[in-house]
């Protein structure tokens, strides 16, 4: 039977290309995520790569990053509606069924370069998790004289169990069995749940990926002017550390904090509205893209949310629960990226966010008030959210505060520094996303059915 391997890939950025032997070279797509069961995973075509890829990891030439063997194992292609391309994966006597929709299924290369599609991975019979737990026994050579992998790699073996699909939780962490989610507190109440509030950016979205990136530089180059200002590499450890620790406040109040900082280094600073208005030209230049793109279907939803975030609300909403939004983001760009990402339904009018420079708005005020209008008593309000601020006002009210330690650029594991600022906050549940949906739901007494 023909060869398959999914290798990990860490250039340009990471991703994940799915090969199979197709001849003498390979047919190939490159994933923005590991397979994973029952999850519709965005994909493009890739042009045929050469064999040698089967059993290679290492260095590929050109500085073009490093692979890694992530699954093998061999595959036969099994019918399928028409326009689709479906196979069954057999890794060491385990079978799994791949779905691959869209123009990226078609065989023939046509007009568009790297045509899109989705995966769709899960196993052909038994229960359905992403752990492939017989995966073959690997002996990776060091590595050909080839153009694209380079002869450095050296040999490696991976013993049985070796391959997940997802990253494991350390070995010191508490969590649910067979999940990824860490169990900080014990004792929540659970079955009480009437209403959740969710944060926005990073929780449920990632359309703003990457704005610390883009506010840090700026405030440095505003710090860089006082008179009495630090070498440019303390200004980016001091700029860093109070912008994510105002992560959830809105985006004024960091403004202020520039403000404050330029000032005590012998500066005179502008307005924080302008240091925002400043901001915002630079962020909204990527936001709108990325919006574009979902509105006229170039781009995915999926692939701009935390993964599951729609399956979460979904059963959520089928729960019966009352949904709310409160972000940090001004309340005009929450609701139209909201829309975009086509989830405005789950929240109806209950979406709260900035306004300008006005400081009286606060999710702490937004949280008090569901409270009190809701007269929500201690486990009635479940809140989720990768900023301190939201957990810590969960947390405050008695409600069930769950900290979404989320890799927004990769959409895979735990970002270590927001876990343990989520920690700190107050958090009683820690997940990297909503994949492990069920076991989720119920450890939380809501029901364990996942509704689609």
């Amino acid at each position: 039977m023909p060869r398959f391997v999914v290798l990990q890939h860490d250039w340009p950025q990471l991703h994940w290309d799915l090969m199979l032997e197709n001849g003498a070279s390979l047919r190939t797509w490159r994933l923005a995520e590991v397979p994973c069961s029952g999850h519709p995973i965005a994909l493009v075509r890739l042009p045929p790569h050469r064999s040698i890829y089967l059993d290679y990891e290492g260095t590929v030439s050109g500085n073009r990053g490093t692979v890694k063997r992530v699954l093998g194992g061999t595959y036969q292609p099994v019918p399928a509606p028409p326009g689709d391309a479906w196979f069954e994966f057999d890794l060491g006597g385990e079978r799994w069924l791949g779905q691959i929709t869209g123009p990226a299924a078609d065989q023939e290369e046509g007009l568009v370069p790297e045509p899109p599609g989705h995966l769709v991975w899960r196993r052909a019979a038994g229960p359905s998790d992403c752990s492939p737990s017989n995966a073959e026994i690997n002996t990776v050579p060091s590595g050909p004289d080839a153009e694209s992998p380079q002869t450095s790699a050296s040999p490696s073996i991976h013993p049985p169990g070796h391959h997940s699909m997802l990253p494991a939780l350390p070995a010191d962490r508490r969590s649910l069995p067979g999940t990824r989610i860490e169990i900080v507190r014990d004792g929540i109440p659970r079955g009480r749940v009437r209403v959740a509030v969710f944060d926005f950016d990073g929780t449920l979205s990632l359309i703003r990926e990457g704005w610390p990136e883009l506010m840090i530089p700026l405030m440095v180059e505003h710090l860089a002017r006082a008179p009495r200002a630090e070498p440019r590499d303390q200004l980016g450890q001091r700029v860093e550390e109070f912008v994510m620790r105002l992560n959830g406040k809105p985006t004024i109040h960091q403004m202020i904090q520039l403000a404050e900082e330029i000032r005590a280094r012998g500066g005179e600073p502008l307005a924080p509205m302008a240091y925002k208005q400043e901001f915002q030209e630079r962020l909204l230049q990527r936001v709108h893209s990325r919006t574009r793109g979902l509105r006229e279907g170039t781009v995915e939803a999926e692939s701009l949310t935390v993964p599951g975030s729609l399956e979460l609300l979904r059963a959520l909403a089928g729960q019966g629960l009352e949904l709310s939004l409160a972000s940090g983001t001004d309340l005009v760009y929450v609701k139209q990226e909201l829309e975009a990402l086509g989830l405005q339904e789950f929240f109806g009018d209950r979406v709260y966010g900035a306004i300008d420079d006005d400081q009286s708005y606060s999710k702490q005020m937004i949280i008090d008030r569901l409270v009190a209008e809701r007269q929500l008593g201690p486990g009635e309000l479940l809140g989720f959210g990768d900023g301190f601020v939201e957990i810590q006002e969960v947390s405050r009210v008695g409600g069930i505060a769950v900290g979404v330690a989320s890799d927004e650029t990769h959409r895979v594991g735990v970002n270590d520094w927001k876990r343990n600022r989520l920690i700190e906050a107050g958090a009683e549940l820690i997940v990297p996303d909503y994949r492990d949906l069920s076991p989720l739901l119920g450890h939380l007494a809501l029901g364990g059915a996942v509704i689609s």
